[in-house]
Protein backbone atom coordinates (compact mmCIF):
# COMPACT_ATOMS: atom_id res chain seq x y z
CA UNK A 1 0.00 0.00 0.00
CA UNK A 2 1.43 3.36 -1.01
CA UNK A 3 2.16 5.64 1.92
CA UNK A 4 1.43 9.34 1.69
CA UNK A 5 0.59 12.57 3.42
CA UNK A 6 -2.97 12.66 4.70
CA UNK A 7 -5.23 15.20 6.35
CA UNK A 8 -7.80 13.71 8.75
CA UNK A 9 -10.68 15.92 9.92
CA UNK A 10 -12.63 14.79 13.01
CA UNK A 11 -15.53 16.55 14.74
CA UNK A 12 -14.87 15.77 18.38
CA UNK A 13 -12.17 13.76 20.13
CA UNK A 14 -11.82 10.16 18.93
CA UNK A 15 -11.94 7.56 21.69
CA UNK A 16 -11.04 3.86 21.59
CA UNK A 17 -14.10 2.60 23.44
CA UNK A 18 -16.49 5.37 24.54
CA UNK A 19 -19.22 6.89 22.43
CA UNK A 20 -20.64 5.95 19.07
CA UNK A 21 -19.04 7.95 16.26
CA UNK A 22 -15.97 8.76 18.40
CA UNK A 23 -15.11 5.04 18.58
CA UNK A 24 -15.05 4.43 14.87
CA UNK A 25 -13.24 7.79 14.38
CA UNK A 26 -10.49 6.45 16.64
CA UNK A 27 -10.12 3.10 14.93
CA UNK A 28 -10.18 4.54 11.41
CA UNK A 29 -7.49 7.06 12.41
CA UNK A 30 -5.40 4.45 14.22
CA UNK A 31 -5.53 2.16 11.17
CA UNK A 32 -4.36 4.96 8.86
CA UNK A 33 -1.53 5.79 11.27
CA UNK A 34 -0.51 2.12 11.47
CA UNK A 35 -0.48 1.96 7.66
CA UNK A 36 2.44 4.40 7.72
CA UNK A 37 0.83 7.59 6.42
CA UNK A 38 2.10 10.94 7.66
CA UNK A 39 -0.99 12.53 9.20
CA UNK A 40 -2.15 16.02 10.12
CA UNK A 41 -5.24 15.50 12.29
CA UNK A 42 -7.54 18.51 12.48
CA UNK A 43 -9.91 18.26 15.45
CA UNK A 44 -13.04 20.44 15.42
CA UNK A 45 -14.05 20.76 19.07
CA UNK A 46 -17.32 22.26 20.30
CA UNK A 47 -16.42 24.31 23.37
CA UNK A 48 -19.82 23.71 25.00
CA UNK A 49 -19.93 19.96 24.37
CA UNK A 50 -18.65 16.71 25.85
CA UNK A 51 -16.85 16.24 22.52
CA UNK A 52 -13.79 17.85 24.17
CA UNK A 53 -13.42 15.06 26.75
CA UNK A 54 -10.45 12.74 26.46
CA UNK A 55 -8.28 15.13 24.44
CA UNK A 56 -5.09 14.70 26.48
CA UNK A 57 -5.36 10.91 26.40
CA UNK A 58 -5.90 10.96 22.62
CA UNK A 59 -2.87 13.20 22.10
CA UNK A 60 -0.72 10.77 24.09
CA UNK A 61 -2.06 7.72 22.24
CA UNK A 62 -1.35 9.21 18.82
CA UNK A 63 1.95 10.94 19.59
CA UNK A 64 4.60 10.44 16.92
CA UNK A 65 6.84 12.25 14.48
CA UNK A 66 4.46 11.58 11.58
CA UNK A 67 1.28 12.45 13.47
CA UNK A 68 0.38 16.07 14.20
CA UNK A 69 -2.78 17.39 15.83
CA UNK A 70 -4.25 20.85 15.24
CA UNK A 71 -7.23 21.96 17.32
CA UNK A 72 -9.99 24.31 16.20
CA UNK A 73 -12.53 25.39 18.83
CA UNK A 74 -15.92 27.00 18.43
CA UNK A 75 -19.34 27.09 20.07
CA UNK A 76 -20.63 25.93 16.71
CA UNK A 77 -19.10 25.26 13.30
CA UNK A 78 -22.35 25.35 11.31
CA UNK A 79 -25.11 27.89 11.90
CA UNK A 80 -28.47 28.75 10.40
CA UNK A 81 -28.79 31.59 7.95
CA UNK A 82 -31.77 32.80 5.91
CA UNK A 83 -32.55 29.99 3.51
CA UNK A 84 -30.13 27.42 4.88
CA UNK A 85 -26.82 26.97 6.67
CA UNK A 86 -23.29 28.36 6.61
CA UNK A 87 -19.89 27.19 7.78
CA UNK A 88 -18.38 29.33 10.55
CA UNK A 89 -14.89 29.75 9.13
CA UNK A 90 -13.08 31.94 11.70
CA UNK A 91 -12.44 29.04 14.16
CA UNK A 92 -10.68 27.12 11.37
CA UNK A 93 -7.80 29.60 11.17
CA UNK A 94 -5.41 27.57 13.40
CA UNK A 95 -5.56 24.75 10.85
CA UNK A 96 -5.45 26.72 7.60
CA UNK A 97 -1.73 27.50 7.61
CA UNK A 98 -0.84 24.07 8.98
CA UNK A 99 -2.84 22.34 6.24
CA UNK A 100 -1.31 24.55 3.56
CA UNK A 101 2.24 23.81 4.75
CA UNK A 102 1.66 20.10 5.29
CA UNK A 103 1.54 19.26 1.59
CA UNK A 104 -1.26 16.70 1.85
CA UNK A 105 -2.12 14.40 -1.02
CA UNK A 106 -5.63 13.57 0.21
CA UNK A 107 -8.06 14.31 3.05
CA UNK A 108 -10.25 11.93 5.03
CA UNK A 109 -13.27 13.74 6.48
CA UNK A 110 -15.43 12.23 9.19
CA UNK A 111 -18.94 13.53 8.50
CA UNK A 112 -20.44 16.64 6.92
CA UNK A 113 -18.94 19.38 9.11
CA UNK A 114 -15.44 18.06 8.50
CA UNK A 115 -16.05 17.66 4.78
CA UNK A 116 -17.16 21.31 4.65
CA UNK A 117 -14.11 22.50 6.59
CA UNK A 118 -11.75 20.50 4.36
CA UNK A 119 -13.42 21.87 1.24
CA UNK A 120 -12.52 25.40 2.34
CA UNK A 121 -8.91 24.79 3.33
CA UNK A 122 -7.43 21.94 1.29
CA UNK A 123 -7.47 21.52 -2.49
CA UNK A 124 -6.88 17.77 -2.41
CA UNK A 125 -9.16 14.76 -3.04
CA UNK A 126 -11.58 14.33 -0.16
CA UNK A 127 -12.75 10.92 1.06
CA UNK A 128 -15.85 11.59 3.15
CA UNK A 129 -17.42 9.22 5.67
CA UNK A 130 -21.06 9.97 6.58
CA UNK A 131 -22.99 8.92 9.66
CA UNK A 132 -26.68 9.76 10.10
CA UNK A 133 -27.82 12.23 7.45
CA UNK A 134 -28.96 15.54 8.90
CA UNK A 135 -31.96 15.86 6.59
CA UNK A 136 -33.16 12.43 7.69
CA UNK A 137 -32.68 12.99 11.41
CA UNK A 138 -34.24 16.47 11.29
CA UNK A 139 -37.44 15.06 9.83
CA UNK A 140 -37.67 11.93 11.99
CA UNK A 141 -36.95 13.86 15.20
CA UNK A 142 -39.94 16.04 14.36
CA UNK A 143 -42.14 13.04 13.59
CA UNK A 144 -41.19 11.35 16.88
CA UNK A 145 -41.91 14.54 18.77
CA UNK A 146 -45.34 14.74 17.16
CA UNK A 147 -46.05 11.13 18.20
CA UNK A 148 -45.04 11.97 21.76
CA UNK A 149 -47.10 15.17 21.85
CA UNK A 150 -49.77 15.75 19.15
CA UNK A 151 -49.45 19.51 19.62
CA UNK A 152 -46.03 19.26 17.95
CA UNK A 153 -47.64 18.29 14.63
CA UNK A 154 -47.70 22.02 13.91
CA UNK A 155 -43.89 21.95 13.76
CA UNK A 156 -43.74 19.43 10.92
CA UNK A 157 -43.82 21.98 8.04
CA UNK A 158 -40.86 23.81 9.57
CA UNK A 159 -38.96 20.53 9.97
CA UNK A 160 -39.68 19.61 6.35
CA UNK A 161 -38.32 22.96 5.18
CA UNK A 162 -35.19 22.58 7.34
CA UNK A 163 -34.64 19.06 5.98
CA UNK A 164 -34.75 20.41 2.41
CA UNK A 165 -32.17 23.02 3.34
CA UNK A 166 -29.90 20.31 4.71
CA UNK A 167 -30.27 18.36 1.46
CA UNK A 168 -29.04 21.38 -0.49
CA UNK A 169 -26.08 21.71 1.86
CA UNK A 170 -25.09 18.06 1.39
CA UNK A 171 -25.22 18.58 -2.36
CA UNK A 172 -23.06 21.70 -2.22
CA UNK A 173 -20.45 20.22 0.14
CA UNK A 174 -20.18 16.72 -1.34
CA UNK A 175 -20.68 17.39 -5.02
CA UNK A 176 -16.93 17.44 -5.68
CA UNK A 177 -15.88 14.78 -3.15
CA UNK A 178 -13.57 12.11 -4.56
CA UNK A 179 -15.28 9.27 -2.66
CA UNK A 180 -18.21 9.12 -0.22
CA UNK A 181 -18.55 6.24 2.25
CA UNK A 182 -21.87 5.90 4.08
CA UNK A 183 -22.34 4.03 7.35
CA UNK A 184 -25.97 3.20 6.58
CA UNK A 185 -26.85 1.14 3.51
CA UNK A 186 -30.08 3.08 2.96
CA UNK A 187 -28.01 6.27 2.57
CA UNK A 188 -26.69 5.06 -0.79
CA UNK A 189 -30.12 5.62 -2.35
CA UNK A 190 -30.57 8.97 -0.60
CA UNK A 191 -27.19 10.17 -1.82
CA UNK A 192 -28.05 9.01 -5.33
CA UNK A 193 -31.16 11.22 -5.20
CA UNK A 194 -28.76 14.12 -4.65
CA UNK A 195 -26.67 12.84 -7.60
CA UNK A 196 -23.80 11.99 -5.25
CA UNK A 197 -22.27 8.51 -5.78
CA UNK A 198 -21.54 6.68 -2.53
CA UNK A 199 -20.70 3.23 -1.22
CA UNK A 200 -21.71 1.46 1.99
CA UNK A 201 -19.07 -0.22 4.15
CA UNK A 202 -19.52 -1.71 7.65
CA UNK A 203 -17.69 0.46 10.16
CA UNK A 204 -15.07 -0.77 12.66
CA UNK A 205 -16.61 -1.62 16.01
CA UNK A 206 -14.37 -3.18 18.67
CA UNK A 207 -15.60 -5.97 20.90
CA UNK A 208 -13.36 -6.17 23.96
CA UNK A 209 -13.54 -9.42 25.86
CA UNK A 210 -15.57 -11.21 23.20
CA UNK A 211 -17.23 -14.25 24.72
CA UNK A 212 -15.79 -17.35 23.07
CA UNK A 213 -18.28 -19.82 24.48
CA UNK A 214 -22.02 -19.68 24.13
CA UNK A 215 -23.49 -17.51 26.87
CA UNK A 216 -25.68 -19.30 29.47
CA UNK A 217 -29.31 -19.60 28.50
CA UNK A 218 -32.06 -18.58 30.91
CA UNK A 219 -33.59 -21.70 32.48
CA UNK A 220 -36.70 -23.10 30.83
CA UNK A 221 -38.76 -21.96 33.82
CA UNK A 222 -37.59 -18.33 33.55
CA UNK A 223 -40.10 -15.64 32.65
CA UNK A 224 -39.79 -14.37 29.07
CA UNK A 225 -37.26 -11.56 29.57
CA UNK A 226 -35.88 -8.95 27.18
CA UNK A 227 -33.48 -6.01 27.21
CA UNK A 228 -33.75 -2.72 25.39
CA UNK A 229 -30.66 -0.50 25.61
CA UNK A 230 -29.15 2.55 23.99
CA UNK A 231 -28.62 6.28 24.36
CA UNK A 232 -32.09 6.97 25.67
CA UNK A 233 -32.49 10.55 24.45
CA UNK A 234 -31.23 9.78 20.92
CA UNK A 235 -33.47 9.43 17.88
CA UNK A 236 -33.29 5.63 17.62
CA UNK A 237 -34.28 5.17 21.25
CA UNK A 238 -37.11 7.68 21.00
CA UNK A 239 -38.54 5.75 18.07
CA UNK A 240 -38.04 2.39 19.79
CA UNK A 241 -39.61 3.44 23.10
CA UNK A 242 -42.72 4.70 21.29
CA UNK A 243 -43.06 1.33 19.55
CA UNK A 244 -42.19 -0.69 22.67
CA UNK A 245 -44.39 1.01 25.27
CA UNK A 246 -47.32 2.26 23.21
CA UNK A 247 -47.71 -0.49 20.60
CA UNK A 248 -45.85 -3.66 21.59
CA UNK A 249 -46.48 -3.79 25.35
CA UNK A 250 -50.28 -4.30 25.06
CA UNK A 251 -49.66 -7.20 22.65
CA UNK A 252 -47.17 -8.82 25.04
CA UNK A 253 -49.61 -8.37 27.90
CA UNK A 254 -52.27 -10.18 25.88
CA UNK A 255 -49.86 -12.98 24.95
CA UNK A 256 -48.25 -13.68 28.33
CA UNK A 257 -50.43 -12.00 30.95
CA UNK A 258 -49.73 -9.42 33.63
CA UNK A 259 -46.55 -10.09 35.54
CA UNK A 260 -45.62 -12.99 33.28
CA UNK A 261 -42.80 -11.33 31.29
CA UNK A 262 -40.08 -8.74 31.86
CA UNK A 263 -38.75 -5.80 29.85
CA UNK A 264 -35.53 -4.16 31.05
CA UNK A 265 -34.68 -0.67 29.77
CA UNK A 266 -31.08 0.50 30.14
CA UNK A 267 -28.86 3.21 28.73
CA UNK A 268 -27.19 6.58 29.01
CA UNK A 269 -29.14 9.82 29.18
CA UNK A 270 -32.66 10.57 30.29
CA UNK A 271 -35.51 8.90 28.41
CA UNK A 272 -38.25 11.14 26.97
CA UNK A 273 -40.48 12.69 29.67
CA UNK A 274 -43.58 10.75 28.64
CA UNK A 275 -41.91 7.37 29.32
CA UNK A 276 -41.81 7.88 33.10
CA UNK A 277 -45.59 7.91 33.33
CA UNK A 278 -45.89 5.19 30.70
CA UNK A 279 -43.70 2.83 32.75
CA UNK A 280 -45.31 3.65 36.10
CA UNK A 281 -48.32 1.35 35.60
CA UNK A 282 -46.38 -1.45 33.90
CA UNK A 283 -44.84 -3.73 36.56
CA UNK A 284 -43.25 -5.87 33.86
CA UNK A 285 -41.07 -2.92 32.75
CA UNK A 286 -37.97 -2.13 34.83
CA UNK A 287 -35.92 0.98 34.15
CA UNK A 288 -32.26 0.32 35.00
CA UNK A 289 -30.57 3.54 33.90
CA UNK A 290 -26.95 3.22 32.82
CA UNK A 291 -25.50 -0.28 33.27
CA UNK A 292 -21.74 -0.73 33.01
CA UNK A 293 -21.84 -4.50 32.35
CA UNK A 294 -24.84 -5.38 30.22
CA UNK A 295 -23.76 -9.03 30.12
CA UNK A 296 -25.10 -9.35 33.66
CA UNK A 297 -28.53 -8.24 32.47
CA UNK A 298 -28.43 -10.31 29.29
CA UNK A 299 -27.65 -13.45 31.33
CA UNK A 300 -31.28 -13.21 32.48
CA UNK A 301 -32.73 -12.37 29.05
CA UNK A 302 -33.81 -14.34 26.03
CA UNK A 303 -33.02 -11.54 23.56
CA UNK A 304 -32.24 -7.88 23.07
CA UNK A 305 -35.12 -6.04 21.42
CA UNK A 306 -34.51 -3.19 18.98
CA UNK A 307 -37.93 -1.96 17.79
CA UNK A 308 -36.57 1.08 15.94
CA UNK A 309 -39.24 1.69 13.31
CA UNK A 310 -37.44 4.38 11.29
CA UNK A 311 -34.88 3.66 8.53
CA UNK A 312 -32.13 5.84 10.01
CA UNK A 313 -28.69 4.88 11.27
CA UNK A 314 -26.69 1.68 11.50
CA UNK A 315 -27.11 0.91 15.19
CA UNK A 316 -23.93 0.10 17.08
CA UNK A 317 -25.98 -1.55 19.85
CA UNK A 318 -26.88 -4.30 17.38
CA UNK A 319 -23.27 -4.79 16.29
CA UNK A 320 -22.33 -5.04 19.97
CA UNK A 321 -25.00 -7.71 20.46
CA UNK A 322 -23.71 -9.66 17.45
CA UNK A 323 -20.18 -9.62 18.86
CA UNK A 324 -21.22 -10.71 22.34
CA UNK A 325 -23.58 -13.56 21.54
CA UNK A 326 -26.89 -11.84 22.25
CA UNK A 327 -29.91 -12.75 20.18
CA UNK A 328 -31.44 -9.67 18.51
CA UNK A 329 -35.13 -9.18 17.77
CA UNK A 330 -35.48 -6.01 15.73
CA UNK A 331 -37.74 -4.01 13.44
CA UNK A 332 -37.15 -4.79 9.78
CA UNK A 333 -36.02 -1.18 9.15
CA UNK A 334 -32.66 -1.98 10.76
CA UNK A 335 -31.93 -4.33 7.86
CA UNK A 336 -32.34 -1.43 5.43
CA UNK A 337 -29.46 0.32 7.15
CA UNK A 338 -27.42 -2.83 7.91
CA UNK A 339 -27.91 -5.48 5.20
CA UNK A 340 -26.00 -8.08 7.23
CA UNK A 341 -29.10 -8.35 9.43
CA UNK A 342 -31.09 -11.19 7.89
CA UNK A 343 -34.18 -12.69 9.51
CA UNK A 344 -33.53 -16.22 10.74
CA UNK A 345 -29.84 -15.97 9.88
CA UNK A 346 -28.20 -13.28 12.03
CA UNK A 347 -31.26 -11.97 13.93
CA UNK A 348 -35.06 -12.06 14.05
CA UNK A 349 -36.87 -9.30 12.16
CA UNK A 350 -40.46 -8.04 12.20
CA UNK A 351 -42.31 -5.29 10.38
CA UNK A 352 -45.40 -4.97 12.59
CA UNK A 353 -46.48 -5.42 16.19
CA UNK A 354 -48.02 -8.88 15.77
CA UNK A 355 -44.96 -10.27 14.05
CA UNK A 356 -42.62 -8.63 16.55
CA UNK A 357 -44.45 -10.29 19.45
CA UNK A 358 -44.31 -13.62 17.61
CA UNK A 359 -40.56 -13.28 17.10
CA UNK A 360 -40.08 -12.57 20.81
CA UNK A 361 -42.05 -15.72 21.58
CA UNK A 362 -39.84 -17.64 19.15
CA UNK A 363 -36.77 -16.39 21.02
CA UNK A 364 -38.16 -17.96 24.20
CA UNK A 365 -39.59 -21.17 22.80
CA UNK A 366 -36.87 -22.16 20.31
CA UNK A 367 -33.56 -21.89 22.22
CA UNK A 368 -31.64 -24.22 19.88
CA UNK A 369 -32.53 -22.13 16.83
CA UNK A 370 -31.70 -18.97 18.78
CA UNK A 371 -28.26 -20.41 19.54
CA UNK A 372 -27.64 -21.09 15.83
CA UNK A 373 -28.66 -17.54 14.90
CA UNK A 374 -26.38 -16.11 17.59
CA UNK A 375 -23.40 -18.07 16.29
CA UNK A 376 -23.98 -16.94 12.70
CA UNK A 377 -24.27 -13.35 13.91
CA UNK A 378 -21.00 -13.63 15.83
CA UNK A 379 -19.24 -14.96 12.74
CA UNK A 380 -20.72 -12.13 10.65
CA UNK A 381 -19.39 -9.62 13.16
CA UNK A 382 -15.90 -11.07 13.03
CA UNK A 383 -15.84 -11.03 9.23
CA UNK A 384 -17.45 -7.63 8.65
CA UNK A 385 -17.42 -5.32 11.69
CA UNK A 386 -14.30 -6.28 13.64
CA UNK A 387 -11.73 -3.51 13.42
CA UNK A 388 -9.25 -5.04 10.97
CA UNK A 389 -11.66 -6.18 8.21
CA UNK A 390 -13.85 -3.09 8.56
CA UNK A 391 -10.89 -0.73 8.07
CA UNK A 392 -9.65 -2.37 4.86
CA UNK A 393 -12.01 -0.53 2.45
CA UNK A 394 -10.96 2.84 3.88
CA UNK A 395 -7.25 1.99 3.65
CA UNK A 396 -7.80 1.02 0.01
CA UNK A 397 -9.69 4.26 -0.72
CA UNK A 398 -6.94 6.40 0.80
CA UNK A 399 -4.23 4.54 -1.12
CA UNK A 400 -6.27 4.96 -4.30
CA UNK A 401 -6.57 8.73 -3.90
CA UNK A 402 -2.94 9.22 -2.89
CA UNK A 403 -1.81 7.30 -5.98
CA UNK A 404 -4.19 9.20 -8.31
CA UNK A 405 -2.70 11.85 -10.64
CA UNK A 406 -3.10 15.43 -9.35
CA UNK A 407 -6.37 17.04 -10.45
Amino acid sequence: MQQGRLLIFCHGVPHASRGASSVLFFHYTAALKAAGHAILNVLLLDTSSERTEGLEAYQQQMAGTDFQIVICRAEQFIRRKPGGFELVEAPLEPAVAAARNFGAQAAFCLDLTCAWAAQRMAHVPRIVWLGDLNFQTTWHHAVCKAKEDPRCILRLPSAWKKARQWRRTYNEVLGDAAEVIVSSHSSVRLMQELQIPSVYHPYPWPAPDVIENQRPRPPASALPSFLFCGTLNALGSKSALLFLLKKLYPRLLSAWGRGRFRLFIAGRGAPPDWTRQAMADKPEVEFLGFVEELDTVMARCHAMVVPIDIPVGNRSRIVTAMSRGWLVVAHRFVSETNPDLVDGETCLLAGDVETFAAKMRQAVEQPDEAARIVERARQCYQERFAVEPACRPLLAAVARQIAAPPR
